[in-house]
């Protein structure tokens, strides 16, 4: 299993665990912890167990997206999400459920969103 996170296609951060799970329902999660401002630490779990875990040198500094095309889960079609030539095949399971959580206060500033939605 390997999360990848891509900055802008400038700086890549991967973090894998074990390549395969066995058969049946599983839960694997993805924790964040931010360490300092635009950096911090991912963890990999399967079932509530830890597999691997690595540092984030640098995260977006702002918004993924407000449109849409931000997170992908199991594959990106616009663009490799790393550079690893692995992360072009896509997960050929079932994703039930994906359940995305955030702590902290929201930021939204309104006029950023009107000129996002205008250039649509």
């Amino acid at each position: 299993m390997t999360w990848h996170l891509n900055v802008a296609t400038k700086r890549y951060t991967t973090v894998t665990g074990p390549a395969s799970l066995g058969p049946g329902r599983h839960v694997i999660e993805m924790r964040y912890t931010k360490t300092q401002e635009f950096q911090g630490q991912a963890v990999l779990l399967v079932d509530g167990e830890e597999i691997a875990r690595g540092d984030v040198a640098f995260t977006h500094p702002s918004r993924l997206s407000l449109t849409g095309a931000g997170l992908s889960i199991g594959r990106a079609d616009a663009y490799p999400v790393s550079d690893d030539p692995a992360a072009g095949t896509p997960f050929t399971g079932t994703i039930e459920t994906v359940v995305i959580t955030s702590e902290g206060q929201p930021h939204v500033d309104a006029g950023d969103v009107d000129a996002a939605i205008a250039v649509q």
